[in-house]
């Protein structure tokens, strides 16, 4: 039996093991919960209209929504993990690229631009950059 240095009550051991176990298991419910969340949040994101994204300070990809990849014709696998420049058409990198670097300074930056299509067609698209966390 040991003692409670602050309250001076008596706690054997076994009470030590239950304590650690209701800590295990609230932790992996706090897990469950954060998935459950990240699932909703994803299908709410997959279902918007806009095109979202997610790049570190180096311009690798770790979020694309459904609309982002289907204006671009790629699957959400074949961004993650893929950097800006080798998937994104040149064109919209001359834009982008300038104002992710200033979002990454801590400025949300917001910018029109037009570029045009493969199939010759211009295409007008406003941008909005916002820096969280040494991400755009």
């Amino acid at each position: 039996m040991q003692m409670d240095r602050l309250s001076g009550e008596a706690w054997a051991e076994s009470d030590e093991t239950e304590v650690s176990a209701v800590q295990g298991r609230l932790h992996h419910l706090e897990l469950d919960m954060q998935e459950e969340r990240d699932v909703q949040l994803g299908y709410i994101l997959n279902n918007l209209s806009i095109h979202i994204a997610c790049f570190d300070i180096e311009f690798y990809c770790h979020f694309v929504n459904q609309s982002f990849c289907n204006a671009f014709g790629h699957v959400p696998e074949r961004w993650i993990g893929a950097r800006l420049a080798e998937i994104l058409p040149a064109n919209w990198l001359e834009h982008l690229e300038p104002a992710m670097m200033r979002a990454l300074c801590g400025r949300k930056t917001s910018l029109n631009f037009a570029v045009t299509a493969e199939d010759g067609q211009v295409l007008y698209k406003h941008a909005m950059i916002v820096p969280q966390h040494g991400m755009v």
